[in-house]
């Protein structure tokens, strides 16, 4: 909302309609309560699945992990990922884990996040990174 009230602001003659709908495509899915836990070389990531708009499936969901705070599909060292159709439900909590290689294993540190894929849109829906440390 703050980004429709700059735009307005500095661009009077842009309508709300165009930006309530680049909002809203944004939304559609999002992760809610998502935690992270390390044990014995695996990290686990649980949450839960909301959504603002059904019009569009999600596809999948993916835990990532990285050596940096750069972490997506990218840029990561392992990852796992689900598709929308290996999941029971989306009304209950979702957990992934993911086996860290040995040399993940002997740093004092990954960074995690957990993705969202919408059918019909290119982009990941990301939580913030996470920091742990072993």
């Amino acid at each position: 909302l703050r980004l429709a009230e700059r735009t307005r602001s500095c661009c009077p003659a842009l309508k709300d309609e165009v930006i309530s709908t680049e909002i809203d495509q944004a939304l559609r899915s999002f992760v809610e309560s998502s935690r992270f836990a390390d044990s014995g070389g695996v990290v686990t990531a649980s949450f839960e699945v909301g959504s603002v708009d059904t019009s569009r499936e999600l596809e999948y969901v993916g835990l990532y992990v990285s050596t940096t705070h750069f972490v997506d599909r990218s840029n990561m060292a392992v990852r796992t990922e689900r598709d929308r159709a290996d999941l029971a439900s989306l009304d209950d909590p979702v957990s992934l884990s993911v086996e860290l290689t040995d040399d993940l294993q002997e740093r004092a540190d990954v960074y995690v996040r957990v993705g969202l894929k919408t059918e019909g849109v290119d982009e990941l829906l990301f939580t913030p990174v996470q920091k742990i440390t072993f």
